[in-house]
């Protein structure tokens, strides 16, 4: 009997489900929808079952707002920020493509050996010792910190394009007096000089990573508070920091390389290692202009924004 009367409820529950799944809904549009035209989460939203988390609907407000309110200061400190940081990267991206030329033409482009064992000690250096440098930014002053970032990098690319212009000589009197250099020189000398701009531009890059980490996690985040709209002002500047990145790894090689000309070809030796050293010179050149812009621009950003003299947060 109990089982009788249990089958009778649960077959009028079901009636009572599936004739509610058939109920009309009204449309954005004013048309009837049935539930059966939709999906079980629209139908539960059209009951107001379904209710979206207040914060995500602020987060998304907040990323899309038009942002007209941001003190002047900021938008200051906000322009100081990109061109300092299109500076670091076009100097960047000119020794990186430099380097290669410098490397592959000490060995008279016999031999990738020396090309490929920067790479290696590069990006090594930068897997062992990122985070000790990171550690290290956190702990001191922001501008301290960005300053000896700025100062150590430009400083080691310096030392390491003077080693190169004396290898490139070395090269060239080689292939002059001997007709021709060997696939990487074995005198004590050069291979000290070959390991030095190894290590300065493992050093190099470990600075320049440390910096632009500093201002892309630090220092725009703290540019951001001062704001409005943090989260719109945040993603905008990360976007527009990113852009000027990507523009500076296509422009400067290309300049770079218009530069040097035709270095890589083997026609005319006297005239490829002349090349090469006035590469070696722009590139110096660049980076001095950086090292004054970026020292200037860090310590404008940090005067305009007292917020950044505060102790960063552990």
């Amino acid at each position: 009997m109990l089982h009788s009367s249990f089958e009778s409820s649960s077959l009028q529950i079901t009636k009572h489900s599936r004739s509610a799944m058939r109920q009309t809904y009204k449309s954005v549009d004013g048309e009837d929808v049935t539930e059966s035209d939709v999906s079980p989460v629209v139908a539960l939203e059209m009951e107001g079952q379904v209710h979206h988390s207040p914060d995500n609907g602020n987060d998304r407000k907040d990323s899309s707002v038009h942002i007209t309110n941001v003190p002047p200061h900021v938008k200051r400190a906000q322009r100081l920020v990109f061109a300092s940081h299109f500076f670091s990267q076009f100097s960047d991206s000119a020794w990186q493509f430099a380097v290669v030329l410098f490397l592959a033409a000490i060995s008279n482009y016999n031999s990738i050996l020396l090309v490929s064992s920067y790479s290696l000690t590069v990006y090594v250096a930068v897997m062992l010792c990122a985070a000790p440098i990171g550690s290290f930014i956190d702990r001191h002053n922001r501008l301290r910190a960005a300053r000896l970032c700025i100062g150590i990098e430009k400083g080691a690319v310096l030392l390491a394009l003077v080693a190169c212009c004396w290898l490139l000589s070395h090269a060239e009197r080689a292939h002059r007096e001997e007709g021709g250099a060997s696939a990487v020189p074995h005198d004590v000398l050069s291979l000290a000089l070959i390991a030095a701009v190894h290590l300065f531009g493992a050093l190099a890059l470990l600075c320049n990573q440390g910096f632009v980490v500093a201002v892309e996690r630090d220092w725009i985040v703290v540019l951001s508070k001062q704001t409005d709209v943090p989260l719109a002002w945040l993603s905008r500047t990360n976007v527009a920091l990113r852009q000027i990145h990507l523009s500076c790894r296509v422009l400067s090689p290309t300049i770079a390389g218009w530069i040097v000309g035709d270095a890589s070809s083997a026609a005319d030796a006297p005239q490829r290692y002349c090349d090469l050293h006035k590469a070696a010179v722009f590139v110096g050149v660049l980076f001095l202009i950086s090292l004054l812009v970026e020292y200037v621009c860090a310590a404008r950003v940090y005067r305009l924004v007292p917020a950044l003299a505060l102790p960063q947060r552990p």
